[in-house]
């Protein structure tokens, strides 16, 4: 697959048709008969991801002052530049619809649940390197390869927002009986739930991005092109004329 063309990954809709097990406000034997859902919860999962934009507007030095996310595999008093950087938040918003039944009294449910999960990758390649070359191929192969672990991450947490879907829905699948008056106190807090949890979900997504981010950049891989004699000319070239300008 071409890191160059649109990566989409179309929406997985899953609608549930688990039965009601569990109430918030009653029993299933003691609730009424109107009090059931219209319909099954509609779950829209969608992950996607832009285009990758390249930006080489920035040298050597420039690109090295940018602030990154990962942790350096050096020492702090050891002098490095930065060649190549790749930059991207990931994104995860919910959309939540409550449906509800009845009129002075009311019970309401889960209608519809969207959650879209993004990336907006962005690889930087300082423009000391020329397009084309060995230095140039390198570093594109490397920080392609940092798109390629949002991507898995994206994949990953796509499913796992269904399965916490899930469980919210089978352990609250109704709410109520209820007054009508607290109909809209109780679908904020509904909608809050779900946010709520996907909330917990991204921090563990981050959590995991970061620690995966930072194992590509390790100082094995850093220390790759070196150790392989690879682009040798090239690096002394520009890393001397480097020298020559400080």
């Amino acid at each position: 697959m071409s890191f160059i063309k649109k990566f989409t990954i179309l929406a997985i809709s899953l609608v549930i048709f688990s039965q009601i097990s569990t109430l918030s406000f009653a029993e299933e034997e003691d609730r009424p008969s109107w009090c059931e859902a219209e319909s099954q919860t509609k779950i829209n999962i969608i992950p996607t991801t832009d285009d990758i934009t390249y930006d080489y507007s920035k040298d050597l030095v420039a690109l090295s002052m940018q602030k990154v996310d990962t942790q350096s595999p050096y020492a702090e008093n050891i002098p490095t530049h930065t060649s190549g950087l790749m930059s991207g938040a990931i994104s995860m918003t919910a959309e939540v619809k409550i449906g509800s039944v009845g009129r002075k009294t009311k019970c309401l449910y889960f209608d519809e649940i969207t959650v879209k999960i993004h990336i907006s990758p962005t690889i930087f390649i300082a423009n000391n390197y020329k397009k084309g070359g060995c230095m140039y191929n390198e570093i594109l192969k490397h920080e392609h390869t940092h798109v390629d672990v949002d991507r898995n991450i994206v994949n990953k947490y796509a499913g796992k927002v269904g399965q916490r879907i899930l469980k919210i829905i089978d352990k609250t699948p109704i709410i109520g009986p209820i007054d009508a008056r607290m109909s809209e106190e109780m679908t904020a807090k509904m909608v809050q739930h779900v946010k709520s949890n996907m909330a917990y979900i991204k921090a563990q997504m981050l959590d995991e991005r970061n620690r995966r981010q930072n194992l590509v950049d390790s100082l094995e891989e850093y220390q790759k092109i070196e150790d392989l004699g690879l682009c040798k000319d090239e690096r002394e070239e520009i890393f001397s004329a480097l020298r020559q300008r400080n």
